[in-house]
């Protein structure tokens, strides 16, 4: 994920899925912290790549892929759209891009 300045998570425990910053995401790409606020505020902390802070909540994740800001955006509204074939299609192209 080094390269990479954003992750598209799936959250384990409400199966929605949403972008962070990959400084949010453990190494081990099994949890995510996550702020307490909700909607516009959570949109700008995870656009100015905010530095987490560890009294945010631990949430179980499967990182789904990562990428630049615009392209996980454009990810994740694909996603919610259509999580079955979006999958196979983020699969398909971070083997491309790597």
């Amino acid at each position: 994920m080094a390269q990479c300045q954003f992750a598209v998570v799936s959250f384990v425990d409400s199966n929605t899925v949403d972008v962070a910053p990959v400084t949010w995401v453990s190494p081990e790409e099994d949890y995510c912290y996550w702020p307490p606020c909700k909607g516009v505020k959570v949109a700008q902390l995870v656009k100015e790549r905010q530095t987490a802070d560890r009294n945010w909540k631990q949430h179980a994740v499967k990182v789904l892929g990562t990428a630049g800001l615009l392209y996980s955006w454009l990810l994740l509204f694909l996603l919610k759209m259509n999580t079955s074939v979006m999958c196979g299609y983020f699969a398909y192209m971070q083997t491309v891009v790597n």
